[in-house]
């Protein structure tokens, strides 16, 4: 009895623990490894070494575009349904070579050695859109055509370590999501410089809005047969100040707007718009 026991706490142990990894490394959704476990599998891929050194493999991110309309209007466990369903599709499609992860709520991830039949990265990402697009996802009896945005990072040409080749990726989509989605940018260096860029500005907005260095621009608006104003349009500029440019120089509104509204630094923009235009 005491032998009993002891097995049985035992088996009693051993499914916790296996519970606890699971729900560390996997995502509960899809069943799919999650972002912490696909970068372990990034970093066991660099150790590994074939007969001209590290392997290549590729990284590629995935983005289901405007799949939070899905959610917000069909509700989340139609939406719940589809992402399950993207993930068997892929994993499915995908050799066994494939590692596929749920990394984000409408984000996932696939690295696959490049040496397997062939394939470039390029071709990873292109079966990639493929699967998803080949046919729709029939949920409840309602038919529903995803598209994706893709990232597509190669190790080691865009980096040495996982998280540098999988940030990289990232950089990738979000330029795939700014040239229009539903289409796929392959990871260049320039990429970098606008992204730090953008970030730069981003601060340097934050700080315009505390310091009052906006401004507005009234443009009067004419009743054409009184020729009398009726009323003004209120247009936001930005006197960024700056040494190097004798003083500061004028931020175009088509540059710093959008940066604003992606943000979510509209809204207090917005708020000072009024504010000033009252005053």
């Amino acid at each position: 009895l005491i032998l009993q026991n002891s097995e049985n706490i035992r088996q009693i142990k051993s499914a916790a623990q296996d519970q606890i990894h699971k729900l560390a490394y996997y995502d509960s959704l899809t069943g799919l490894p999650n972002r912490i476990l696909f970068i372990q599998k990034l970093s066991e891929m660099t150790r590994d070494e074939g007969a001209d050194g590290a392997r290549r493999f590729a990284v590629i991110t995935i983005d289901l575009d405007h799949f939070k309309d899905i959610n917000d209007t069909m509700g989340h466990s139609i939406g719940d349904t589809i992402l399950g369903s993207v993930g068997k599709r892929l994993g499915a499609a995908l050799p066994d070579s494939a590692v596929v992860a749920r990394t984000g709520e409408d984000e996932f991830a696939v690295t696959m050695p490049l040496s397997d039949g062939g394939f470039n990265s390029r071709d990873v990402a292109e079966k990639v859109q493929n699967v998803i697009r080949s046919e729709p996802f029939r949920v409840f009896n309602q038919s529903f055509q995803i598209r994706v945005s893709i990232g597509l990072a190669t190790y080691p040409d865009n980096g040495t370590d996982p998280d540098q080749v999988l940030k990289n990726a990232d950089i990738a989509l979000n330029r795939a999501k700014e040239d229009g989605r539903d289409n796929i940018r392959e990871y260049l260096e320039d990429f970098d410089r606008v992204v730090q860029q953008r970030f730069q500005l981003l601060n340097d907005l934050r700080d315009a809005l505390d310091k009052n260095e906006l401004t507005l621009y009234f443009q009067p608006q004419l009743d054409l047969h009184s020729q009398k104003v009726i009323g003004a349009e209120a247009l936001i500029r930005w006197w960024k100040p700056d040494q190097s440019k004798q003083g500061g120089a004028f931020i175009p509104p088509g540059v710093f707007v959008p940066i604003a509204e992606q943000s979510g630094l509209i809204v207090p923009m917005g708020e000072w718009v009024m504010r000033y235009a009252c005053e």
